[in-house]
């Protein structure tokens, strides 16, 4: 540990101080973008997906419209049809801990069974 005075201020370098703080102001600054959780299964062919904004939001889409695009990506990956299921929306207005939130359910259908229904 180094110790540095300038005039009758004395100052301490740390290096596990210093790593701690840049550890606290990443986890922090990573805290406040746009989460979104991977597909979560919830019966055969079901799948719950949830995005949530933070306080400075990575994305310029609609919370609505990402989630669907992924879920979308998701199921082409698996070489089936997007299909819909329910969607809740917070209604509430944006405080400090309540931010923008989307929760969709869908399912990945195979070519042959109706998307339509």
């Amino acid at each position: 540990m180094a110790t540095h005075q300038k005039g009758a201020i004395v100052t301490t370098t740390d290096p596990m101080k210093s790593l701690l703080v840049i550890v606290l102001a990443t986890a922090m600054v990573a805290s406040c973008a746009t989460q979104s959780s991977v597909p979560i299964p919830a019966g055969e062919n079901t799948w719950i997906l949830t995005r949530q904004e933070g306080a400075f939001p990575s994305g310029s889409e609609p919370l609505l419209e990402e989630a669907m695009a992924e879920s979308r990506l998701f199921c082409s990956n698996m070489g089936k049809s997007f299909k819909l299921v329910d969607m809740y929306q917070n209604k509430e207005p944006p405080t400090f801990s309540n931010f923008p939130k989307v929760t969709i359910t869908f399912s990945c259908l195979d070519a042959d069974e109706n998307v339509d229904e």
